[in-house]
Order: structure tokens, then sequence, then C-alpha cells
């Protein structure tokens, strides 16, 4: 059953297109969206932002804004106000921070993966914001990155879609979405008449993506990573795990990415690893109020300077049990969660192995596991 995302009173609706030298997509989409008579479920957003280079927008100024074809589609079908001005037109700039007038290396195409992604990812930031992506102008690689951005990002009530016009219609130098107006005709570069402009056909392709956002640390939903920074942490996730810990500098290094830990938390994992790579059995829950000899964690924690644990009169003994036990258990997962994503914490956290009473361990095999 489809779901009906309409304007509401504590939600906004935002459309996001990437386009280079078509304007007339963004008018297409508007009208599929929002003013086709056989959309049931019209969408009419608040905001249309737009990503181009500098030459894709120049001609989004010129033909809709300035020659008024954004605000007659606006008035022909009788729409509330939408913002769509230089606020809402978003350039892609170069390392220098000016805007690109075109996408001509790859630096440049990285450059507009990486603004792309910036943008959905703050649309994506505003819970009352309910976001509709449009991969249907511009250059198939900007295309590509809003969509995949989107899919990284994306959460439920976000869409995405590809407009699609009647063939000859794409040939008219005048078309921009079917009018009201029967005596409208659209022509060609050679000024011969096509067709009456409301007889045009226009369809928007709902487009189904994959939502990885719970992949994704807690940091790049809120950070500016790069882009290709967080498709690594979605690749790393798919590709058989090693991790190295690193007790001098406290490190644990999944890939390319590594977390420096609080002492605490950090002795807590590498016992936890040592036992794996011993193939050691469970650690065993603890019964609430018992004291346990742990020798090796207390020695771990005793070159990282929290002796504090350490009963005074009984160097052997530590004060630890299951409420403690949790509570760092806890904090050190969340800790992995933040930084590396749900998925890859998920194979390489400390975990109940088959419910409460069985054992703690890491699902990690001993060749998995370097400790420097």
């Amino acid at each position: 059953m489809k779901r009906r995302l309409v304007n509401t009173k504590n939600t906004q609706n935002i459309l996001l297109l990437v386009t280079g030298m078509t304007p007339q997509i963004i008018t297409e989409t508007v009208w599929a969206l929002a003013c086709d008579p056989a959309n049931s479920e019209k969408w009419i957003p608040e905001e249309v932002h737009v990503i181009s280079t500098e030459h894709g927008l120049n001609q989004i100024r010129d033909r809709l804004i300035n020659k008024g074809i954004f605000q007659k589609l606006i008035a022909d079908y009788h729409l509330p106000p939408i913002k769509f001005d230089d606020g809402t037109m978003h350039s892609i700039n170069g390392a220098s921070g000016s805007p690109l007038e075109d996408l001509k290396s790859p630096e440049d195409n990285e450059r507009a993966a990486d603004a792309i992604c910036a943008k959905v990812r703050e649309f994506t930031e505003r819970s009352a914001v309910n976001l509709h992506v449009s991969i249907a102008g511009g250059r198939k690689t900007m295309g590509f990155y809003a969509g995949y951005a989107l899919s990284l990002y994306g959460r439920y009530q976000d869409r995405m879609s590809h407009v699609l016009v009647e063939e000859q219609y794409e040939r008219a130098i005048n078309f921009f979405y079917p009018s009201p107006d029967k005596k409208e005709f659209s022509v060609d570069r050679e000024q011969r008449v096509i067709g009456p402009s409301n007889q045009a056909k226009i369809w928007l392709a709902n487009i189904p993506f994959v939502r990885l956002r719970n992949s994704l640390p807690e940091k790049s939903l809120v950070s500016n990573a790069s882009f290709s920074d967080i498709v690594e942490t979605i690749n790393i996730a798919n590709q058989p795990i090693q991790i190295t810990l690193n007790y001098a500098k406290r490190t644990l290094t999944v890939g390319q990415k590594t977390i420096k830990l609080p002492p605490r938390e950090y002795a807590f994992y590498q016992w936890f690893a040592e036992l794996a790579v011993q193939n050691a059995e469970s650690v065993p829950s603890l019964v609430d109020g018992e004291k346990r000899d742990i020798p090796r964690l207390l020695e771990l924690w005793k070159r990282a300077k929290y002796s504090d644990l350490v009963d005074p009169a009984n160097e052997d003994s530590v004060k630890f049990d299951q409420a403690f036990f949790d509570q760092i258990l806890s904090r050190t997962n969340k800790k992995l969660i933040n930084h590396f994503g749900k998925d890859i914490a998920n194979l390489i956290s400390v975990k109940n192995k088959n419910g409460r009473g069985s054992g703690y361990a890491l699902a990690l095999q001993p060749d998995q596991i370097a400790i420097i």
C-alpha cells in the first residue's frame, strides 16, 4: 500500500534535483508531482533545490526565473508559493572555492559527489523534512551520485524519481510542462510545430532504493565526511574483517579506519581479543555483587593506570560485578557503532553469544586479529 506524502502542518516537502543544461527537468518534475491530473497523490514541494555547475545554474536562472516560466507554472495550476531562487540553487565548487563552470576532470567529479552528498545529508538531518530526489537531469555521474547519496542517508519518508517526457516533446525548445492553455504549441529548433503542449505526456518513474543509513557511523550522519570515505565505510563491512589493536596507542583499526579508545574500554576490548586469539571459552555472566579474579584484565587495567579498580587490600581482586561489566560493555560497543557504523560494529563487538547467561566473546577468528 502506498503512503501518501503531502504537505502537512508539521512537515516540509523539499524537492532536490541535479541538472545540467536542461532546466525543463525542474518544471516537468514539479508538474508530475504536484499537477498531473492522473496523479491521485499530489506531492507539492515547498522548496525546490538544484545542484549544478555554474553553466547549468545560469541556464536555470535565465530560462526559468528571469523569463518567468516557473512562476507561470505556479499560476497556471494555482499552486501555493514554492521557494525557488538563488538561495535554493547550489553550485559545485572547485578546490579554490569558486563555482565550477563544468565537470571536466576526475577531481571535478569528486567535488560534485561531495557537494551532492553534503546537501542530501543536510536535508535528511531534519526530521520534519520529506525529501524527494530527482535524478533526471545533469550528467549521468551526477544522477548516480544523487541516487547513491539518498541510498546512504535516505529515511523511510524520502523518495527518489526520474521524469520521462514523450519523445517528440523532448525536441521542443519551448516545452517546460503541459500547459492548461490549449492554444500553446511546442516547436522544435526549426520552428516546426510538434503539437499542443497540453497533450504532451509526462511520466514520473518512482525509483526504489536500498536504505543504508543504519550502516553509517553516527559521525558520518552529522559531519562533512567525503563521499568516497562514506562509501569506503560501507565497503569495509562487506569484506573479510581484519582488526589491529595497538596497546601503546590504545587504537583499534579496521581496514583504513582507526579509533582511539579510553584506557578502560581499550583494556576491556583487548582482553576479549586475547581470549579470541587463544580460542578461549567465552567469559561467563557474572553473579550480581560477585567479585571475580580476572588476572589478565587486571594486568591490562594496571598498565592503563586504572589501579583504582583494584582492592588495595588484595591486588589480585577486581571490584567487578555484572552491573559494572554491562556498563563497560555498553560504552565500548557504543563507541564502535559511532565510529564504524552498525554493520561493522556488529561484526567486531563483544557480544553475549547465545543469550544472557551463556557468556561473552568476540565473534572473530584468531587470524582476523593482530595485537601490537
